[in-house]
């Protein structure tokens, strides 16, 4: 025992010594890999850049087939990024006919499942992480009744290429529809608080959510004391007071017969916001009938510098709709119908969705630009014959082969008294 009290003290001696030579005790930490630098689009690979591209002609179809039935005078605000990541995540899910109706929508059909994710997660992590001075979030989620089994190779895809969180829920429960806004909520910011009001309908077995929040400031600010009251002049000639904010630069411009147009850069100017303006004898209409995607390609490689007289108004509005009739006019009429087939997602359970929910919000003023979105696809179950007692209902309690009435009651409001 005497000797092994030396070695101990000497060997406290020597640990302590070597701690004050060093001043302080080292951390031992894992380094982990280096991390890789951030894309930039000017880096996409072939497939992502076929995606991007994609993506575009699917939302200015989805945007040009919105307008033909709204309103002259209505407002539209909508995320094509928004509703794509969602039907992809969707897309994992579907086989067969619904699948490819997905993929012809998407206009993605010559990628196969793994190119199609791999292209998906590139575009979602290079703009994600593309500029620090500007922020742009992506968030996914899938949510699904927890008695079913959901595929285990379609969970491994959602989060390895969506970055998606999955939660198993009881929709029946009240405070599901909270959870779920309140999900909402935080991944935009506050800027959409609610999408989805209780009770849940029984027959819903998952909800495919993405969201998107964007924050940019202009690289070159508009100066408020420039900013003044003005008149705007409807399509149908009656005209609304707005604040209007003003600049006088050099600006990227570009013209046609139909409109004039600029942009201004937020940031580090990868990001930016396009205006076009039409010409007095045309119509708004006409402008958005003209974005193809072969027309946006080509108006975005034409601006040259010049003075530009800019006035643009303050603005701040949400839009709000159900997709599901206009992704069915789009080409994907399977997914929402009885004979649906998601099996990927849920080997047993015969699935379609039965809406396409999706709300953007936007605000603009003179220092730059809040916008959010959010695209909810409800997968449901065709149920049989439902006696769901959520409203006021009778209640008998009688013998069976007579028919005697024991008991008959109403319950109007349901209690469980003490």
């Amino acid at each position: 025992m005497h000797w092994f009290r030396v070695i101990f003290l000497l060997l406290c001696a020597a640990l302590f010594c070597q701690f004050c030579s060093h001043g302080t005790a080292p951390e031992q930490t894992d380094p982990g890999p280096s991390p890789q630098p951030a894309r930039t689009p000017e880096e996409f690979t072939d497939n992502e850049k076929a995606s991007a591209g994609s993506m575009n002609e699917f939302g200015l179809k989805l945007f040009r087939t919105l307008d033909a039935e709204a309103n002259l005078d209505t407002n539209l605000f909508i995320s094509p990024l928004s509703v794509a990541v969602a039907l992809g995540m969707a897309y994992n899910g579907a086989e067969g006919q619904t699948k490819e109706e997905i993929a012809e929508v998407l206009e993605s059909a010559g990628l196969s499942l793994n190119e199609f994710n791999e292209s998906y997660l590139g575009i979602q992590k290079i703009l994600t992480q593309l500029d620090p001075d500007v922020i742009m979030r992506i968030a996914n989620s899938i949510w699904y009744r927890q008695d079913l089994t959901i595929a285990s190779d379609y969970i491994a895809n959602v989060k390895d290429y969506f970055n998606a969180e999955i939660y198993g829920v009881n929709f029946m429960h009240h405070a599901t529809a909270d959870s779920i806004n309140n999900w909402i909520n935080v991944n935009t910011s506050g800027m959409i608080t609610k999408m989805i009001d209780p009770p849940i309908d029984p027959a819903v077995i998952t909800m495919i959510i993405n969201a998107i929040y964007f924050k940019g400031s202009w690289t070159n600010p508009f100066d408020t004391a420039q900013t003044d009251s003005t008149i705007f002049f409807k399509s149908d000639g009656s005209t609304v007071e707005c604040d209007m904010m003003a600049k006088d630069s050099i600006l990227p411009f570009y013209s046609n017969d139909m409109f004039t147009a600029t942009y201004l850069p937020y940031g580090n100017e990868y990001f930016n916001m396009m205006i076009l303006s039409p010409e007095n004898s045309v119509s708004i209409n006409d402008v958005i009938d003209s974005l193809t995607k072969e027309n946006w390609d080509l108006w975005r490689s034409s601006f040259t510098e010049h003075r530009v007289l800019l006035g643009l108004p303050k603005m701040r509005f949400e839009y709000g709709l159900d997709l599901k009739d206009l992704l069915i006019d789009l080409g994907m009429p399977t997914a929402f119908s009885g004979g649906a087939d998601f099996s990927n997602m849920f080997p047993n359970v015969p699935m379609f969705i039965s809406r396409a929910l999706h709300k953007a919000k936007i605000q603009v003023d003179e220092f730059g630009t809040e916008a959010a979105a959010v695209t909810v696809l409800i997968g449901e179950v065709s149920m049989p014959p439902q006696v769901y007692c959520n409203r006021p209902f009778v209640f008998v309690i009688y013998e069976k082969t007579t028919g005697t009435i024991i008991f008959i009651g109403k319950v109007a409001e349901p209690v469980w008294e003490s």
